[in-house]
């Protein structure tokens, strides 16, 4: 059995099952979801579904029948629950879906309780609701109305689900008069107790990604394309047609067959005229955008394949790569050599490692472990973990195995191949923060060999591609396995959690364990090819290899005695779970390690980036790579210090004049970047006489992360505190429970301001006054979404503490944030007639200070920090310092939801009461290590848990903006606050006054959308930015009204232009006129312009450098956009709305541009988006209810 045919929706590639001229052919949910992922696929299954192609026979699927039972018990056990709770259903009969249709729009007149197995169709959609559940709410038809309820044999929810009931709720706007609202999933648990959870969901949250492949589809099904050969595409594995599409391959010669072509390098080659695998075996000219030595690489590869191909025989050329690479890398094989591999879960959510299998020799009297058929001296051990809580017990037993095994065979290594197994490991330990000593001690010694490294570097070989499967011909028979992939041990996998078959589970185990004898038997073969006489990797180093010196042997104490007491702590912290503080414990047991945790992937990646060649610098955007010395006279002097000039192939680089730099061969530092020539690609580096010079030939890259031991410290004294039962950080201890905040006169949960307060500015900032004033060792966060006043709110809430006596801190991730909070409070403290001083954090390097009518104070100057000063700013990392416990009366934390929980807790330490300012719905502080439960994320989030407006109980929402025309504001509103911003009446004046000369993308207010048509964009865009450039000269043309009704021409400074990269922004500064306002989202936050441009670069979902979350972040566009006070244009490629969505989050992501474009094309003209036109037509033929009282659904 392979992926595809097990992971096919058995309903898309079936023949109709009536007479297409008595029923006609519709489109469905799942031919959607397919047209998403390939269009050629869905393309075919219409024509097959029409009769105009025969459908591929595919191949048996041996589990076909045992799930189909399992999907009828689990769909008649979710019937009883339903029936209990609403009565008997109503269910419809098999027939034609035109009888099927009436019969469910009969049951829904007469408002029956449930509906079962009821059928929704519009002049081109059908689709088959497992159940429709009537709720008492009003709609344009009745009294009431229905909401799509469908069981699915699955422990999560996936995008094709949600898919599916979106699609049944724009479908019930045909009997009902307007979507459902709500759709629920009831889903397998696979365990002993209930036998299905319902997971509800909000259909507006994917409604308008839904909509726009709903339509894109309806457009492609009216005129299909007559010759489609797709390129291999993540759809594939899914697909029945992809045999056919492999024929078309063959016969092409196309370049898809390369190993390792890049999609990238297959567009510039095609630009080159080189098209296919024949004619890049041929190449000997340049081809521009590919680098010489990776070109040379492909040819070779072609080459290669080419002549593996024609002899039929498996075929291979050994490499000469540098020193210390290719088989270097190979240790001395040890009888106590372990191979291993793990098997994951994808689509459970945040990824399951459900297996890791381990196999060895046995040597005598090894009683461990499972015997191999036909290899009497293996023995083969599996890890298994059906959930989060068996993967964390699975992951101990898993290091306690393989630790005690290599402690008793000190010259063992352990081997796998490709980096999942070591990036397993990694992320397991930080996870659930166990076993990470024992995993660094791993990495640290040199334990783990990557096989695929060895095979890279020191082979090419004549094969499609270099996973472990194509180079089994080399050393192993053909596998007898059912389970022939990794990805179709993920379906297996998914049909044993959904079965609990044991046979499906030994299916699995027995795929697992041949990878581990491969493995084991690759590693064989290549010390075969290698051959005798070679420098070998080095052994296992437990102990350095030369003396410590007084300073390294210091810092080791250090960190091990540190290591010890934070594992003292933890235990403490978490020994009693019964305890009432017990979740509260542990969530502070997580934080202790959270600095480590959070640096361990900036440390991993500069030892990682030590083991890679040149090209795979060159393609890391972290680095600058495969430098060369520029010409003869490449070295120079500049007030003692050298200077080195280097040249470099095409690429891009987020590294920037200033960035200290490193060897990405040795780790060791290169210099400071004094000079970067993007156009000339040519970069100079400034280093120290002493150090001596560079070699003409290396790799930079940039250094590991920035100590934090204040905040560690600090984190430790609170952790030590709750451990002990102390009550000298309460406001902590209530911050981690989530009490509701303590106010002097106020009951628990009681809302902090009256509703009256709320509507009226002036009360409203009264109130928050008294509020602020009357917190009692406590917390609460003051929410301010854009423009409104945050920084005039708190500034008056400060001044009052002031006036008051009491004292005050001001923190926050960025300088710039603390400054301009410093110089608003001393504004109010001036204006109220208070003399004090007022002290700010001195930035290092002389960056940004604040420079009020106090004093400044470096943060390194503890005798300046008196604790009787009124008012003092400063980052974490000051107030966390121990002189300053508890010194505070109130810190205010500004830009709150930039602020990780660890560091808040950590500068929380500093007062007795935190006020946190900020949005949780604008940036976030990146995230780089993997944590348990929440210690990962921001105060905020923390605190609010997924919410968008902070409740009342728990704090103030600043609900009118100052800043955004009604227009915007009402977008953002209803896409990002839940309907609760409104903009300040004056807004309604400002706008622009655009001439009939205007670009097309510009309108007076609001929002638009300007698709651009480009591919093969990552992080830059020259078709963007040409756009953009059009977009801004017009708009220097224009004039614009501001709130006063005064009107001016538009300028320079009017304008803000962002992108999501470095690299874009580059680009733009290149391609904008001289003094443009351009950056990245974060560099404008705070910041405003009549008008934003925001260039989204990125030309789709496949060309995305991170993943869908960092671009089409809700937080990121919700500061974009909201800068402007007139009009936002997002720039983009259409392929951004077309996302194949991975997961339900990305299709929450991906719903909130493609509402933004309907948004954009719809609110001025009120018009109807054409999937739902299509909905309301049919209901208007279908529907004998006085049409009068619908409404229509609007995409906007």
């Amino acid at each position: 059995m392979t992926g595809r045919h097990a992971q096919a929706d058995p309903l898309m590639f079936q023949p109709p099952l009536v007479d297409p001229a008595q029923d006609p052919i519709h489109l469905s949910s799942s031919l959607a979801t397919a047209f998403l992922g390939c269009p050629a696929s869905a393309a075919w299954t219409i024509e097959a579904r029409r009769g105009q192609r025969p459908f591929l026979d595919g191949c048996e699927d041996p589990h076909g029948d045992l799930i189909a039972r399992k999907g009828r018990a689990h769909e008649a056990a979710c019937a009883a629950f339903l029936h209990a709770q609403h009565g008997p259903p109503v269910t419809i009969p098999h027939g034609p879906h035109r009888a099927r249709s009436e019969a469910t729009r009969a049951a829904m007149d007469r408002g029956v309780p449930l509906i079962h197995r009821g059928t929704l169709a519009s002049d081109l959609w059908l689709g088959h609701a497992g159940f429709l559940v009537r709720v008492e709410e009003p709609c344009p038809s009745w009294a009431w109305s229905y909401e799509p309820w469908d069981a699915k044999l699955a422990r999560h929810a996936r995008p094709e689900h949600l898919f599916q009931l979106a699609i049944h709720g724009d479908l019930l706007a045909g009997p009902q008069g307007r979507p459902a609202q709500r759709g629920v999933l009831m889903l397998a648990t696979g365990t002993e107790g209930p036998d299905h959870r319902a997971l509800p969901f909000a259909l507006d949250e994917v409604r308008y990604y839904v909509r726009r492949a709903a339509g894109r589809l309806e457009a492609f099904a009216a005129e299909l394309p007559g010759d489609l050969t797709p390129d291999p595409c993540g759809h594939c594995d899914a697909c029945a047609w992809l045999p056919d599409c492999e024929v078309r391959w063959d016969e092409a010669d196309h370049l898809c067959r390369v190993a390792d072509l890049t999609k990238r390098q297959t567009a510039r080659l095609k630009a080159a005229g080189v098209s296919t695998l024949a004619m890049l075996a041929a190449l000997d000219t340049s081809v521009p955008g590919i680098g010489g030595q990776t070109l040379a690489r492909l040819t070779q590869q072609a080459r290669l394949q080419i002549a593996s191909a024609a002899s039929g025989e498996g075929s291979y050329e050994r490499l000469t790569p540098a020193p210390g690479l290719g088989f270097d890398r190979l240790p001395r094989p040890d009888p106590g050599d372990l191979f291993f591999d793990f098997e994951g879960d994808p689509m459970h959510p945040g990824g399951l490692e459900y297996l890791c299998g381990v196999l060895w020799r046995a040597g005598q009297g090894d009683g461990e472990g499972d015997p191999i058929p036909g290899h009497p001296d293996l023995r083969f051990v599996a890890f298994w973990a059906h959930d989060r809580a068996e993967e964390r017990v699975a992951f101990a037993a898993l290091m306690d195995f393989l630790s005690r095994r290599l402690a008793a065979s000190p010259h063992a290594h352990l081997y796998h191949y490709a980096p999942y197994e070591k990036t397993a490991l990694r992320r397991l330990a930080s996870l659930h923060g166990i076993r990470e000593a024992e995993v660094d001690d791993l990495l640290r010694q040199g334990r783990m060999v990557d096989l695929y490294r060895v095979v890279r570097e020191g082979l090419r070989i004549g094969e499609r591609g270099y996973s472990i499967k194509k180079l089994e011909r080399f050393y192993m028979p053909a596998r007898t396995t059912q389970v022939t992939s990794g990805g179709a041990s993920t379906v297996v996998w998914d049909l044993y959690q959904r079965s609990r078959d044991p046979g499906l589970r030994d299916e699995i185990r027995d795929y697992n364990r041949d990878d581990c004898l491969s493995t084991l038997l690759l590693r064989d073969w290549l010390e075969a090819v290698a051959g005798p006489g070679r420098p070998r990797a080095a052994a296992p180093m437990p102990v350095p290899s030369a003396p410590e010196t007084d300073r390294e042997r210091s810092a080791r104490q250090a960190r091990e005695a540190r290591i010890l007491s934070q594992a003292a702590l933890v235990a403490r912290l978490t020994e009693d779970p019964a305890h009432p503080d017990a979740a509260a414990r542990q969530l502070a047991a997580d934080l202790v390690g959270f600095h480590d945790r959070e640096a361990k992937p900036g440390w991993w990646a500069f030892f990682d980036r030590q083991e890679r060649d040149a090209d795979e610098h060159v393609e890391d955007d972290e680095c600058l790579g495969a430098c060369a010395a520029a010409g003869k006279d490449w070295i120079g002097q500049e007030k003692g210090s050298l200077t080195f000039r280097f040249d470099y192939p095409a690429q891009e680089t987020k590294l920037r004049v200033g960035d200290a730099v490193y060897m990405a061969a040795t780790g060791e530092p290169a210099g400071t970047i004094m000079a970067l020539d993007e156009g000339a690609r040519r970069v100079t580096l400034k280093r120290g006489k002493v150090k001596g010079p560079l070699p003409d030939a290396l790799s930079l890259m940039p250094g590991g992360p920035i100590d934090s031991a204040v905040l560690r410290d600090a984190i430790h004294d609170v952790g030590t505190d709750l451990a002990s039962g102390g009550t000298a950080f309460p406001h902590i201890r209530a911050l981690l429970r989530r009490d509701p905040p303590r106010l002097t006169g106020r009951a628990p949960g009681a809302p902090m301001i009256a509703l009256e307060d709320q509507a009226d500015p002036g009360r409203l900032l009264q109130a928050a006054i008294r509020a602020v004033c009357a917190l009692d060792r406590s917390w609460l966060v003051i929410q301010g979404p854009p423009g409104a006043g945050k920084t005039y709110t708190i500034s008056h809430l400060i001044a009052a503490l002031v006036a008051a006596g009491r004292t005050v801190g001001i923190a926050s991730n960025s300088h710039k944030a603390i400054d301009n909070v410093l110089h608003a409070v001393e504004t109010r403290l001036h204006e109220q007639g208070t003399p004090l001083k007022v002290v700010g954090q001195k930035k290092d390097g002389g960056g940004d200070r604040f420079e009020g009518r106090g004093y400044m104070v470096s943060e390194t100057r503890n005798e300046a920090l008196d604790p009787g000063i009124a008012v003092i700013g400063g980052t974490a990392w000051v107030f966390a310092r121990p002189e300053l416990r508890a010194s505070r009366d109130v810190l205010f934390v500004d830009e709150a939801g930039q602020v990780s929980l660890a560091n808040l807790v950590a500068m929380a330490a500093g007062a007795q009461a935190v006020v946190l300012v900020g949005d949780q719905m604008q940036l976030a502080q990146p995230i780089q290590g993997t944590h348990p439960g929440d210690s990962g994320v921001s105060a905020l989030d923390h605190l609010l848990q997924g919410q968008a407006v902070v409740p009342a109980a728990h704090g103030i929402f600043l609900s009118r903006t100052w800043r955004m025309h009604p227009t915007l504001c009402a977008f953002v509103s209803a896409a990002i606050y839940e309907g609760r911003l409104e903009a300040e009446a004056g807004c309604a004046r400002q706008r622009l006054v655009l001439g009939a000369d205007a670009h097309p993308a510009l309108k007076p207010a609001g929002l638009a959308f300007q698709a651009v048509a480009h591919a093969g964009c990552r992080q830059r865009s020259e078709e963007e930015a040409h756009t953009t450039r059009e977009i801004l000269e017009s708009l220097l043309g224009q004039e614009v009204l501001d709130r006063h009704g005064r009107r001016r021409a538009v300028t320079l400074d009017d304008v803000l232009v962002v992108a999501p990269y470095n690299l874009q922004v580059n680009l733009l500064r290149d391609s904008l006129p001289e003094g443009a306002r351009v950056g990245t989202v974060d560099k404008f936050q705070g910041q405003e312009a009549e008008v934003v441009i925001v260039s989204m670069t990125t030309s789709g979902a496949e060309e995305m450098p991170r993943d869908a979350a960092f671009l089409l972040s809700r937080n990121r566009l919700n500061v974009a956009i909201s800068r402007a006070r007139c009009l936002a244009v997002l720039v983009a490629s259409s392929g951004l709305l077309d996302l194949v969505a991975g997961s339900i989050e990305e299709m929450r992501l991906a719903n909130l541009f493609c509402w933004a474009e309907s948004y954009s094309a719809n609110r001025e003209a009120d018009e109807l988006h054409p999937f739902a036109q299509n909905m309301m037509m049919f209901a208007t033929r279908q529907s004998d209810h006085d049409l009068e009282k619908s409404y229509l659904i609007r995409a906007n």
